[in-house]
């Protein structure tokens, strides 16, 4: 198993501890296991060793629905943000010719 999921609830939060690797054939096991979660939802990113692209665009998807990443590792947060960044921009290439 590359990724553990746990789901508690807290009281005041559900909160889901993602263990292990992110990639793309998880993301249903962990749609699966928070399914119907009330909000708030906090991701405990603590022991998140790596995810793939597909993974990174799950929890960027979901921090941008109102989840909480917590315990991002310098690595994931990096990843993270590169993903953000990484929006392409249109530019303008022409230079205008004065004559």
């Amino acid at each position: 198993m590359d990724l553990w999921i746990g789901v508690e609830d807290r009281g005041d939060v559900r909160e889901v501890r993602l263990e292990g690797r992110l990639a793309e054939v998880s993301i249903a096991e962990l749609e699966k296991a928070t399914l119907g979660l009330e909000p708030p939802i906090r991701i405990d990113l603590s022991q998140l060793i790596s995810a793939d692209t597909a993974g990174l665009e799950e929890l960027r998807s979901r921090q941008e629905a109102g989840e909480n990443l917590v315990g991002t590792r310098p690595l994931i947060r990096h990843l993270l943000d590169g993903l953000e960044n990484s929006t392409v921009q249109p530019t303008n290439n022409r230079q205008s010719s004065s004559s």
